[in-house]
């Protein structure tokens, strides 16, 4: 009898073998972090939907990934629906006006995500780099409410502390002021995967929980 995870693809893959990233399209720390998806939980890709925390042009972590799988489940006459949530006003509408094929973008603080007009549930939530822009004592907080909306939930993250070079041209919505450790999420119930080494530039935690079980009570199945 299939697992859970299998059962839902969250471990196998399913995408077909037309799906292929193209290495000069994505910087070497996001291909790196796509492999580690599509190593431990390729079932992302073909969620059929998704809400995704943060991005804007500039910064928009596997959204190749996800608009290469948009175009080939329209070309099977399927659909994605893929909602992201940007705080700031201004990036969320060139990231709109950018990729035409993201179903919305909300303009909103995750914290608040209870008064946001999202959907009540997803197949998936992403929120890619984003916990740790957040003072430390919202984001416990904010994935409780998150596990509240979705199936499936995916996390990454730097591992440790991340130093941001005086030279960088950080963006104050982009700046890391807390630090989390894998234990964190393994406390919580999370699957973990590391890239990289703890307190340097480039790691990456990968975190993934299922968390169907509250919807499912609630007659929302997958």
């Amino acid at each position: 009898m299939p697992s859970r995870e299998e059962k839902h693809g969250l471990t196998v893959g399913h995408y077909s073998d037309s799906f292929r990233f193209k290495p000069q399209r994505v910087k070497e720390n996001e291909k790196q972090r796509t492999t580690q998806i599509s190593s431990y939980v390729p079932g992302l890709w073909t969620a059929k939907t998704v809400l995704y925390i943060g991005a804007n042009i500039e910064r928009f972590h596997f959204g190749y990934a996800f608009k290469s799988m948009a175009d080939e489940m329209a070309g099977q006459r399927m659909q994605q629906i893929f909602d992201v949530i940007e705080i700031n006003r201004s990036r969320a509408k060139e990231l709109k006006e950018a990729h035409q094929w993201i179903s919305r973008v909300i303009v909103g603080d995750v914290r608040d995500i209870d008064d946001l007009p999202i959907r009540d549930h997803y197949w998936a939530t992403v929120w890619s780099h984003g916990p740790t822009i957040l003072p430390s004592e919202d984001i416990v907080d904010t994935i409780d409410k998150l596990e509240a909306i979705s199936m499936f939930l995916v996390i990454t993250c730097p591992w440790g502390r991340y130093k941001h070079r005086p030279a960088d041209e950080t963006h104050e919505l982009d700046t890391n002021i807390s630090e989390l450790r894998p234990m964190f999420f393994i406390e919580r119930g999370f699957a973990v995967h590391c890239v990289g080494r703890p307190n340097r530039n480039g790691s990456n935690i990968l975190a993934w929980k299922i968390v169907t079980e509250h919807l499912l009570s609630r007659g929302i199945g997958l």
